[in-house]
């Protein structure tokens, strides 16, 4: 019987796809979406120096590079061109104001759980005339209830939270007004630099730990290109993304490629 290779560990088996995140300052991430076909890998130049009668004297690595692939099916021009380093004017053109009126949001609400509002303003910035009742009296901001716009870190993006303060169990209701998004624009051709930026990659497992993937110095390296399939093929489109990570030694990381962090264990 041919020699089988015993499991050493089975929690050291991984499972599922990572999260790509990207930020300017390795502080506050934005997420690029949903996707398909992550993949990361390192790249290396070995460069051996020899002597003519010494043999072998050192090895190098000449350039350290590491390179992410990503299909990205989530097509907001905003993320778009953050991710593609500042080459691009982005603009957006919003819509007219809309009131809600006796939007429900079930009966009763728990302490502390943050409530989203369904609707948001298209620049991300809190809704207007916010009015929260109970049975149809209305409550009291500050003290019955707290309101915050995420940022993303702690919510979607741009929508209005409302956060319980004093106990309810009647029916609560939100008023409001909010300014949709009617158009997103991007402007591009003129500018030539790319800006590098941290790229994150994150598998979550079941247990809520991360296997996660930090690149210090990460720049979009492809073009925009859409494929567009036919109406009847049933599928979305997908925007292939590629950033390609170098050594930076003015980072706080210093002249780090990249940091792998295993919670997985």
């Amino acid at each position: 019987m041919p020699y089988q290779q015993p499991l050493v560990n089975a929690k050291n088996l991984r499972f599922g796809s990572a999260k790509l995140e990207i930020s300017d300052d390795g502080d506050v991430y934005t997420s690029l979406g949903t996707g398909s076909g992550v993949k990361f890998a390192e790249k290396k130049t070995i460069v051996k120096i020899k002597s003519d009668n010494g043999g072998l004297l050192t090895t190098f690595d000449q350039d350290p590079s590491c390179e992410v692939d990503y299909n990205m099916n989530e097509f907001d021009l905003n993320i778009i061109q953050q991710m593609r380093g500042g080459i691009d004017t982005y603009s957006t053109i919003l819509g007219e104001a809309t009131a809600v009126t006796g939007e429900a949001h079930g009966t009763g609400w728990t302490l502390g759980l943050p409530i989203k509002l369904t609707y948001k303003n298209g620049a991300n910035t809190i809704v207007t005339s916010i009015v929260v009742k109970a049975a149809g009296s209305a409550l009291e901001a500050g003290t019955d209830y707290r309101t915050y716009v995420s940022d993303g870190s702690n919510g979607e993006l741009g929508y209005t939270y409302i956060v319980p303060v004093t106990a309810q169990t009647t029916a609560i209701t939100a008023d409001y007004s909010y300014t949709p998004l009617a158009a997103q624009v991007i402007k591009s051709g003129g500018k030539t630099t790319i800006l590098s930026q941290y790229l994150r990659l994150t598998n979550t497992n079941a247990a809520g730990k991360k296997f996660q993937i930090v690149i210090y110095k990460a720049t979009n390296s492809d073009g925009i290109s859409i494929d567009f399939p036919g109406d009847e093929e049933g599928k979305v489109w997908e925007l292939p993304v590629k950033f390609e990570g170098s050594p930076d030694a003015t980072r706080t990381a210093g002249d780090q490629l990249f940091t792998i962090i295993n919670e997985q264990i």
